[in-house]
């Protein structure tokens, strides 16, 4: 192929221009997240869940919309007599920088970033494209890795195993990502699947059972 990385180039920026569908693996294996997003209205939904043990989990419900951001939690114990698990928190996005950060995005996948930070790439069908991505330039990493890979790696952090597929409309259905074994933690694999591209996202803002997020909240969810 002549040139692949304008080819993904190209559908990159289709993709970021419509709305669609996501489901992904938490780059640590813990848990999923799905949900749905359209760039164009700066909305999105998801629903991620983490496994805490075999008995255990967290899961996170999220909303943005008209430049609110909204989580519900459940599977959190009771702090301070409050039920959290019954509210959705208003939260700011700003004091959000663990591995959720990217709930509150417009585009939570950015596609868009993170081909732009990819190098080396080859496609012998224009439908599955290889090479390596840049962490130490690519953000934060969302869902395709944790952002602490990227330090942690060092040298090794600016050519990391990347793969991207598009399929017959041009629109990019899938990236992954291979992050080497770093100090304690072993090798793992970040994988976004995209799909319904151009389907209706129709996002609400809660009105009702509605507080604050608790600052003490923001210190459990930069953990995850």
């Amino acid at each position: 192929m002549a040139d692949p990385a304008k080819k993904l180039t190209a559908a990159a920026e289709k993709t970021a221009a419509t709305s669609y569908q996501f489901r992904a693996q938490d780059p640590a294996g813990a848990g999923t997240i799905e949900g749905s997003a359209d760039p164009k209205t700066s909305s999105s939904t998801a629903t991620m869940s983490v496994d805490l043990d075999a008995a255990n989990k967290l899961t996170f419900q999220s909303i943005a919309t008209g430049g609110a951001f909204f989580l519900k939690i459940t599977g959190l114990p009771t702090t301070g007599g409050t039920d959290l698990a019954k509210y959705w928190l208003k939260a700011d996005p700003a004091k959000i920088t663990g591995t959720l950060s990217f709930l509150e995005a417009k585009d939570p996948i950015d596609v868009q970033g993170v081909v732009a930070h990819a190098t080396n790439l080859k496609s012998d069908d224009g439908t599955l494209f290889t090479g390596t991505l840049d962490l130490s330039t690519a953000g934060s990493g969302g869902l395709l890795y944790d952002a602490a890979a990227a330090k942690e790696l060092g040298d090794k952090a600016k050519a990391v195993p990347f793969s991207a597929s598009v399929n017959p409309e041009g629109y990019v259905s899938g990236l992954k990502v291979s992050v080497p074994a770093y100090g304690t933690e072993p090798a793992s694999e970040g994988s976004v699947t995209l799909m319904s591209f151009g389907s209706p996202v129709t996002v609400t803002a809660p009105t009702a059972d509605v507080m604050p997020m608790p600052e003490q909240m923001y210190a459990v969810l930069n953990e995850q």
